[in-house]
């Protein structure tokens, strides 16, 4: 599985920002600037990073990182199978509130939410 994209709302310098993991190489993409703003926003996505009110570029709003997921094997379909787009893709959004502990993993077009004692990959999810 390997991630295609990642949209980026209210993290830290980033309002809103949406990369193409297939152009991050160009110096010319935003990406180049703002590159340590997206790794620990995908820290935060994956549980290795636990948001602080300086992480919000506007606290007053919700912070989210949507990221989709491509080239699924036979594993990451039977895990994710329910999640699949119809392109074969899965998309997750994990998003925070300012000043509250609790943050949320779910599909993009689902309303099931996936919880503290879910795993994702492997990896835990806080």
């Amino acid at each position: 599985m390997k991630i295609e994209t990642i949209e980026i709302k209210n993290w830290r310098t980033i309002d809103y920002m949406k990369v193409d993991f297939h152009d991050i190489t160009s110096d010319k993409t935003e990406f180049q600037k703002s590159k340590a703003d997206v790794l620990s926003s995908l820290l935060f996505f994956f549980g290795n990073l636990i948001p602080e009110l300086k992480d919000f570029q506007n606290p007053e709003c919700e912070m989210s990182v949507k990221v989709t997921f491509t080239e699924l094997n036979l594993i990451d379909k039977v895990e994710f199978g329910k999640y699949l787009n119809k392109d074969g893709k899965v998309t997750l959004v994990k998003s925070a509130i300012a000043n509250q502990a609790d943050f949320d993993i779910k599909p993009e077009k689902e309303t099931r939410y996936w919880n503290k004692n879910d795993t994702f990959n492997n990896a835990r999810i806080s």
